[in-house]
């Protein structure tokens, strides 16, 4: 079991790096057993004994130690290690991200961007992580890889800027209000108030026509 599911961690740690980054830390291409070049059979095997190792000789002792701490202590330990390990992977994970984003070659921009670049610029990303590449075209994060979805983000944008100039007044299509409950009262006041025909004609779709009849909704275009 520890085989496996060491083996499936190590596999999807490496189909993520490079799925959103681009990121290849290492590759088993040609090894024994190996799946995707992500994973083989000697690494697998090799955290079946660790599991072993860690059930069978390590757990029990470590419990006996735990066990000695007060339990008052024991939940503010946890908690300040928690937070400590939660604090460094979202500073690993913006690192990485911001590291691709430069050789993708974006500027950065915001005051995280503007940071991670000081403190963590492309040398000392290049140092710490020796054996990793990162090659922007090998994302699938947007359109072509590099582009990442710091464009699909500003194109997203222009798009919205383009609508909300080209909007005229607003238009209502519908034949009267959804019935009112009080789990979705919330939800029907969007509804009725929804200037859908103004919006959807400026995006570029054709006339659309909402019909609200029966407590149900459609929306479908002439």
């Amino acid at each position: 079991m520890s085989a496996v599911i060491g083996g499936a961690f190590e596999f999807f740690v490496s189909w993520f790096m490079e799925t959103a980054f681009g990121a290849v830390a290492w590759d088993y291409t040609g090894t024994f057993l190996s799946i995707d070049g992500r994973t083989n059979g000697m690494f697998m095997a090799m955290w079946g004994m660790l599991g072993v190792l860690w059930i069978k000789a390590l757990l029990p002792k470590m419990l006996d130690v735990v066990n000695l701490i007060p339990w008052k202590l024991r939940y503010t330990v946890t908690a300040i290690a928690t937070a400590l390990m939660l604090v460094n992977a979202i500073m690993t994970l913006q690192s990485l991200d911001c590291w691709y984003g430069r050789l993708s070659g974006h500027v950065p921009e915001t005051p995280i961007e503007q940071f991670y670049a000081t403190y963590f610029d492309n040398d000392f990303m290049a140092n710490r992580f020796e054996s990793m590449t990162i090659n922007p075209d090998s994302a699938t994060r947007g359109s072509g890889g590099a582009v990442g979805w710091r464009s699909r983000l500003g194109a997203i944008r222009s798009r919205a800027e383009a609508a909300r100039l080209r909007v005229g007044p607003v238009v209502f299509a519908r034949k009267r209000p959804l019935r009112r409950s009080s789990c979705c009262s919330g939800l029907l006041d969007v509804w009725n108030a929804w200037p859908c025909e103004s919006v959807r004609s400026a995006l570029g779709a054709s006339t659309p026509r909402i019909a609200l009849e029966q407590g149900f909704v459609s929306c479908r275009s002439e």
